[in-house]
């Protein structure tokens, strides 16, 4: 690394995409500090041509290096087999599991772990995460549940590890009523916060990322609450799985840009979705574009700021049709922004 304080010349100009510009000064900075160890002879010279080559073809456009877009499986079919078909028609590879066969993907039997993993593998899939559902219970019910929680936990850690996935999804309880604005206020208690220092211990002995997400109807449903949760833990094996849409939906007007700013320095994962104001005041929850949210600004944003793994779909739209609307939809967003 060069010295603190030093800044490294680039060796071309211009406006260059900055989730390119990211992986070319790792390269600059690797290649420097090659020649600054004095590795075998032409070492750190190779790694410097190549490091130059690399800016060459950022450059002229010719790599393109951005996240990749994926699915809730049960948010299409709990039939697995007709997810996979109709995210494949939707050029998707990347999905999470949440519920499959009738039942939470950490409660599958070893036949049905290994026919899942022969169809995921089969139709050339990968699997990104494992939605658990830690923790969503009545707050009174956590001291009679919590051991089977955990224990379910585990299941759903050992399921990543079958699946190939290090990222396993965490919720938090269930509030008594929908949040409105004026309560989100309240930050997240330490008596909340202390029921994920036990999965985090475990998270980080099984080398999986945990991932909380913001709902609307949990304790932690906003950027704000799923950043003092995280702060709270202190441990790279609690992130954050940030829905911005679930946010805005709860009442936070400014979940983009301002939450994601919150959350970005912890976030684990996204999932995406869009929602508009129905009668009443409350939110339902629409296809891509149709909504209120700013689901382009979001993904433009994720983009700049060089985030490289998977976007999911979570549209809570119960309908092929709709969901592949949505789908569609995010595959023209991401045709603007040149993937």
């Amino acid at each position: 690394m060069p010295p603190a304080g030093r800044r490294t010349a680039l060796p071309i100009s211009g406006k260059i995409p900055p989730i390119l510009l990211s992986g070319a000064r790792i390269l600059n900075r690797a290649a420097m500090g090659y020649s600054r160890r004095r590795p075998a002879a032409g070492a750190g010279e190779g790694l410097a041509r190549f490091r130059d080559l690399t800016w060459y073809f950022i450059y002229m456009g010719t790599i393109n290096l951005m996240w990749e877009l994926g699915i809730v499986t049960d948010e299409v079919d709990d039939d697995l087999e007709v997810a996979l078909r109709y995210a494949k028609e939707w050029g998707m590879r990347r999905v999470e599991f949440r519920t499959l066969f009738g039942k939470g993907a950490w409660n599958l039997t070893a036949f049905e772990q290994n026919e899942a993993l022969a169809m995921v593998r089969g139709e050339g899939f990968e699997v990104v995460g494992i939605g658990s559902q830690f923790l969503k219970i009545p707050p009174e019910f956590i001291k009679i549940e919590y051991d089977a929680q955990i224990e379910n936990l585990k299941r759903a850690m050992e399921a990543a590890h079958i699946f190939g996935s290090n990222i396993v999804r965490v919720l938090s309880p269930l509030l008594p009523t929908r949040w409105v604005a004026q309560d989100m206020e309240d930050p997240i208690s330490d008596e909340v916060a202390s029921h994920y220092l036990l999965p985090v211990r475990l998270a980080e002995k099984e080398g999986v990322t945990l991932a909380i997400e913001n709902q609307s109807t949990t304790s932690v449903t906003t950027s704000a609450h799923a950043l003092q949760l995280t702060e709270k833990i202190g441990s790279k094996a609690l992130g954050i799985l940030w829905d911005p849409a679930n946010a805005h939906a709860a009442g936070e007007t400014d979940a983009f840009p301002a939450g994601y700013e919150r959350v970005r320095g912890r976030m684990a994962h996204v999932h995406i979705k869009d929602a508009k104001r129905a009668e009443g005041g409350r939110y339902v929850w629409s296809t891509v574009g149709e909504g209120e949210f700013d689901v382009a600004g979001q993904l433009r944003k994720l983009t700049e700021d060089g985030y490289e793994t998977t976007v999911t779909l979570e549209p809570h739209l119960r309908s092929v049709e709709k969901t592949a609307a949505s789908a569609a939809a995010l595959r023209r967003i991401m045709g603007e922004l040149g993937a």
